[in-house]
Formats: C-alpha cells, structure tokens, sequence
C-alpha cells in the first residue's frame, strides 16, 4: 500500500533548517520570492507548476524530489527543480514536454529529459527507475525504467531520508515515505536504504558535504554502514571528490562539522591521508588553547568561512581562501618539536605548502586556484608577523609591502590579511576586534601603495631603458629586475634610477652600478 501523504506548511518568517509546520501554498510561494528578489527562482516554480499540471491533464503525476523539497522545508533558496513522472510512458512524456521549450534527452538510458524553456531556465524531468550495480565505475549501473513504479519504492534509490521526500507542486502537499521530514527536524543523516546505498561510494563523501550544510548527525546504523565502504572510495574520480569538497567549504556556515564526520567515516584516512596525523599533533597550549593541530584546522576553516561571508565575497573568491584555512597547518606534523617546555613549528608554512599540493592535486584543483592556495600558505605566517611589529610600534618599510604582494602572488595582501585574521581567530584568546583592526591596517598599507590586490609593477619598464639610450637585448630584462629589487629591498624610487645611471652608457654597466648599489645601501 501506498505510503499515505502527509501535509505540512512552510513560512517565510522561519530561520533557516527549522521545519515549518505547514506548507505555503504555490502562488504564496511565488509572491513570497518575488518579494526577496529571487525572481529567477519564482519564475522556475511557475514553469514547475505548468509542466506538472499538463502531465496531470494527460493523466499523470509529477512530483517534485531530492535537493529541492529538502531545501523548501529548510526555507533555503532553491537553485535547480527537479521532477519525476508517473504514470506516463517515455515517448507520451516527450511529446507532453515539447511545447515548453527545447527536449534534450541527457540521460536516456536513465530515462532523464531537460526542459529548456527561454535558454534560462532548465528542469530537469525523470521516470522512476531501479538502479543495478555492474561494476566499479560511476558509470557501471543497469537502469530500468517504470512509470508505473509504486512512489515508494522509487524513493528507495535516494540516498538519505532528506533528500527521499517528495512534493506536489500545484497541491503543497508532500509524499514521506522513509520519514525524511521527522529526519530533518531531528537534524538527523539517516540512510534509506543499505543495498542500494553501497551502490556508489561518493554517498560517503555527501555524507560528510551534508553534516557540514544542514549541521546534521549521523545516526548509528548508517555511521557503519558508511565506515565499512571506506576502501571502495578508492574507486571514485578525482572530480567527483571534487565537486564534494566544493559543496562542503562553499555551503557550510560550520564546514568543521562536516570535517569531523569525513574524518569519522574514514574519507581522510583513504583519500587524503596528509590530515591524519594533525588529530595526534600537539599545540603550544597559551597560544592554542583550542587544542591539537586538527582541532585548530577545523576552528580556522569556520572562522575563514565566517570572514568570506563577512566581506561578501563571491565563490570565486572564496574557493581558493577555504581551500588555504584547511591547508595551511598540514606541515606541523613535520615540523613541531618540544623544547624547554615549549612547543614550536619552525618552517611549518613551507612543509605545509607540498602537502597543500598534494591534497588539491588529489581532487584536481585547477592550475590557477591551486597557484593561489600554495601562495597563501606559504606566506600565511607574514601578516601575523607584521602585526606583532606594528604592536611593538616598529617602523615598517613600504617595501615590506611591496615585496608581499609579489610573494602572495597570484593571490595578493588582502586574501592574506583575511586568511590570516581566520588563522588568528581560531588561535589566540585575543578580542576579536583588535584582530579585525590589525587586518585592516594591512589592507589600509597595502592600499596606500596600490598593491593590496594585484601584484606590485615593475618600477621601470623596457620602454624607460631604452628611452635613457640602453641598447634593446637580454640585459634590459635584468635592468627591469634590479630596479624593482631595489625599490622593494632599498626604497629606490624611479627618478632614484634614472639619477643613478644618468652617466651610464651600456646595459652592461648599468647593470653593475644597480648591483652596486643593491649590495652597499
């Protein structure tokens, strides 16, 4: 028998990951969207609601699933509207879907149609299938279609409880068979169902991106479940792990919770083993009250996301700042000695930097986000030591500033002030405040001189040498790298080199007066 539907109500003035207690209706929806501003949103619950009522004319009924449902009752903002269709057959669906827009069969073997309607807005439209596993691959499955499949049995192939509810956009109601609602109320992970489950090994991984977003715990029985598949993990791409991690660091307000279940359920010890050894990596304790080197990882990765959302970047600019928090202490284990009582990691930004590499080359970051991570792990140490010059009313050089931004290239000083605040937040019993001020002091220098986002430029360019009557050759290269040095390491201003070698009449010899001075000043 048929799993019977249960009705429940969302409203608008609910906080995020409280389940309402009832269902809005589709048009207080929309009016509710347009309101915020989420146009785009409203516009594809309304294509939503046409393509479901004309499979209901045609004697269907399509119901909305997965993510979608689940974000709904979270009262989150919905970025894709997925549909299954029962009761109508492939070809009669088809024909149902043309007049929307353009039918693009992207998975036909899994009886998956995209609807593009305006080239904006894309649903994507399904038939209930059973999946059978063949092999280890992704892409190893047999799927058989049947529209006229039971809705609970074509739930069972969900992963999570969460993500098994579904709904009727043009009623409200919702269809519940595995409980997912009483789930996402008790904040609990739960699986649906273990035979189909052990099917792909990613399940593991959004486990752990899962605990992080909705700040869920895993119950017991799918704990295990999960920690027995950890040597299947082996098994996945690279860019299926990926797109895990992305979700995990990008979504997550505490992506430090869904470190800890990663850890829990094995996907570091398989997959990215660099991190084990932080958990037994100890701390100096006035420095680090907050523990172990792990301990620390997983607070500055919290901190690193709160700062990110803080100053309202983008994802693009986030990436490579979360992936930095979570790398940027991998070297301690390497490094950390006990000495007088005291417990230091001399050189740790520099071992932490090839392990970064190790991890990110693991779930294929690209080259360019990489280039930036390793930056600033390298130089994550930099503006903490800034700071405690400038508390200790030091007088710092613009040319400190200068030579910092092209040692964080392609990053720059303002992605280190904020990945170094995270690291302090999360280390030091300091007030928050004075954290944040120093941070802005070094933005503030930075900006002063123009090299707070972008590398420092060349002091002189080409066109100036040769302008002073130097011949065009290699030598105009060094000329442009001496100036520079000395400017950074000296004070040098341009009209400081063009004085210096006013006389001067070969490349050659101006190289020399250059290093010269860069040796004796």
């Amino acid at each position: 028998m048929e799993n019977p539907v249960v009705q429940t109500k969302i409203t608008p003035e609910l906080e995020a990951n409280k389940i309402a207690d009832s269902l809005l209706l589709p048009d207080d929806y929309i009016s509710d969207w347009q309101e915020k501003g989420l146009e785009k949103q409203a516009e594809s619950y309304e294509a939503v609601m046409r393509i479901c009522r004309a499979i209901q004319d045609a004697g269907g009924r399509a119901l909305l699933v997965g993510g979608a449902v689940r974000d709904l009752l979270l009262s989150k903002e919905v970025k894709d509207f997925d549909i299954e269709v029962f009761g109508v057959e492939a070809e009669k669906l088809e024909d149902i879907l043309r007049p929307f827009g353009k039918v693009m069969t992207v998975g036909k073997s899994f009886g998956v149609l995209k609807v593009s309607i305006n080239r904006t807005i894309d649903i994507d439209v399904s038939l209930p299938r059973r999946d059978s596993k063949k092999g280890s691959r992704h892409a190893d499955f047999s799927v058989a279609t049947d529209p006229f499949m039971a809705i609970s049995e074509a739930a069972r192939r969900r992963d999570f409880t969460i993500n098994a509810i579904l709904a009727d956009p043009l009623t409200g109601k919702i269809v519940d068979p595995f409980h997912g609602v009483d789930d996402l109320q008790s904040k609990t992970l739960r699986v649906v169902d273990e035979e189909t489950f052990v099917d792909d090994p990613l399940r593991v991984l959004r486990a752990m991106q899962f605990v992080g977003r909705f700040e869920l715990v895993v119950d017991e029985h799918s704990r295990s479940l999960m920690t027995s598949m950890a040597d299947s993990l082996k098994h996945l791409s690279k860019e299926r792990v990926y797109e895990e991690w992305r979700k995990l660091l990008l979504k997550s307000e505490h992506p430090s919770l869904g470190l800890q279940a990663g850890m829990d359920l094995g996907v570091f010890e398989k997959l990215h083993p660099e991190f084990a050894p932080l958990i037994t990596t100890t701390q100096d304790p006035e420095k680090h009250p907050e523990g172990n080197v792990w301990e620390h990882t997983k607070l500055a990765v919290d901190e690193m996301s709160y700062v990110a959302r803080r100053e309202k970047l983008v994802e693009q600019e986030m990436w490579p700042l979360m992936l930095a928090a979570l790398c940027h202490d991998l070297g301690k284990a390497e490094t950390t000695t006990e000495k007088n009582g005291r417990t230091t990691a001399h050189g740790h930004e520099v071992f932490s930097t090839g392990l970064a590499k190790v991890f990110l080359d693991s779930i294929s970051v690209d080259k360019n986000t990489e280039a930036k991570v390793l930056a600033l792990v390298r130089q994550h140490m930099r503006p903490l030591y800034l700071h405690q010059e400038k508390l200790q009313a030091n007088e710092i050089k613009d040319s400190v500033f200068r030579r910092l931004a092209k040692d964080a290239a392609p990053s720059n000083i303002r992605e280190l002030a904020l990945l170094s605040e995270a690291d302090q937040r999360a280390s030091f019993e300091v007030n928050q405040d004075q954290i944040r001020e120093l941070s802005n002091w070094l933005v503030e220098r930075a900006k002063q001189l123009g090299v707070d986002r972008q590398v420092a430029p060349e002091l002189m360019t080409g066109k100036d040498f040769l302008d002073m009557g130097f011949t065009p050759g290699p030598e105009i290269g060094k000329l442009i790298q001496l100036s520079s040095q000395l400017r950074d390491a000296r004070g040098f201003s341009r009209e400081d080199i063009i004085q210096n070698l006013f006389s001067v009449k070969t490349s050659i010899e101006a190289i020399e007066v250059l290093e010269k001075l860069l040796i004796n000043n």
